[in-house]
């Protein structure tokens, strides 16, 4: 199953994020520190599962853009070795993919 399509918004209060379609995907509960996905209404619970590895895999594929930036800029100035950190980014990327999928 997919996730629920982007681009996903905070709502102003940071109580919730709302996809492309205006519903909810996920919500904090009373001011702590926990949060839970909605699988009910316009989510199903697959897609809402599906959201959940989305999730727990941001911190991963925002980890993996920064190795691809850096990458892309030491192959731009011609550092020795580039191409290695373009391979490494890949890899990171790979591994977070499949966390987001669900793969792993």
């Amino acid at each position: 199953m997919k996730h629920t399509p982007g681009p996903w918004e905070v709502e102003p209060l940071g109580r919730e994020i709302r996809g492309a379609d205006g519903g909810p995907v996920c919500w904090t509960a009373g001011g702590s520190a926990w949060a839970g996905t909605y699988g009910s209404g316009s989510r199903s619970v697959q897609q809402a599962l599906a959201d959940s590895h989305l999730i727990a895999a941001a911190p991963e594929l925002a980890d993996a853009a920064e190795q691809i930036m850096a990458a892309d800029s030491a192959i731009a100035q011609g550092a020795q070795g580039a191409d290695r950190y373009w391979d490494e980014a890949m890899a990171v990327l790979a591994t977070a993919l499949a966390k987001a999928r669900g793969e792993t």
